[in-house]
C-alpha cells in the first residue's frame, strides 16, 4: 500500500489538471481553435501575400521576353498602377537593379483625361518603398519629362503610358518619345482597365505593334 500511495496521488493530480484544462477550454472555446489554426492562418496569409506579389497577369503577357533594366511610366494616376507594374516585374526579376522613372504632373495639376490631381510625390515614394523598390520622379508635362529622361536615363526597355494617345499625343511628345526608345523597346498604353500595345509606328514605339 505504501508503494501504491505516491502513484495513486500522482494519478489523482493528473486527473485534477486535466479537469482544469477542460474547464478552461469550455470557458474559452475560441482560444484553442485559434491556437490550432494559427499555423494554417499563417500559411494562408503567406499564400495570399504571394498571390498579391504576382501583379497583373494581363500585363505580364505583354512584357518583353527578357528582363528589363529601365522602365518609364508616364501618367501614374493614383499610383496603384505603378505598384501593380512593380509587383508584376518582381515576379520574374529582382527590383534592386531596376531603373524606374515616372513622369507625371502629380499635385500640380491633373494628368490628361483626369479631372483631379493624382497621387503626391511623397505618397508614391511611400507606396513603392513597401515593395522594396525605388522610382525616379520627374514632375511636369510629358514633353518636358521626356526631354529630361533622354538626358538623364537615355533609352529604356519598357514605356508605360497611363492614358490613351488622344489625350497626350502631339508632334513634340511623339518626337521625344522616339528619342527614349531603342529598336526593342516595348511601349504599352493603358486603355480602360487593361494594357495594350501602343498604336504607333515602329520608329516611335520600338516593339509595339503598328
Amino acid at each position: 500500500q505504501g508503494a501504491r500511495g505516491p502513484a495513486a496521488k500522482a494519478k489523482r493530480k493528473r486527473g485534477l489538471d486535466e479537469a482544469q484544462v477542460r474547464v478552461v477550454a469550455e470557458a474559452n472555446p475560441g482560444r484553442a481553435s485559434k491556437a490550432g489554426n494559427s499555423g494554417q492562418t499563417s500559411k494562408m496569409g503567406g499564400l495570399f501575400s504571394s498571390a498579391r506579389r504576382q501583379g497583373d497577369p494581363q500585363l505580364r503577357k505583354l512584357l518583353p521576353p527578357s528582363q528589363v533594366s529601365k522602365v518609364l511610366e508616364i501618367f501614374v494616376g493614383d499610383g496603384s498602377r505603378t505598384c501593380s507594374v512593380l509587383e508584376t516585374l518582381a515576379a520574374t526579376q529582382p527590383l534592386e537593379c531596376l531603373a524606374y522613372a515616372v513622369i507625371d504632373p502629380f499635385e500640380a495639376s491633373p494628368s490628361p483625361a483626369q479631372t483631379h490631381p493624382g497621387v503626391s510625390v511623397k505618397e508614391l515614394h511611400r507606396r513603392v518603398r513597401q515593395l522594396d523598390a525605388q522610382v525616379r520622379v520627374i514632375p511636369g508635362s510629358i514633353e518636358s519629362g521626356l526631354q529630361r529622361v533622354a538626358w538623364t536615363v537615355g533609352t529604356v526597355d519598357l514605356v508605360l503610358i497611363g492614358v490613351e494617345e488622344d489625350a497626350w499625343m502631339n508632334p513634340i511628345a511623339r518626337e521625344r518619345l522616339r528619342r527614349v526608345c531603342h529598336p526593342q523597346t516595348t511601349v504599352l498604353v493603358y486603355e480602360g482597365t487593361k494594357w495594350r500595345r501602343f498604336h504607333g509606328d515602329r520608329s516611335t514605339a520600338g516593339r509595339a505593334a503598328a
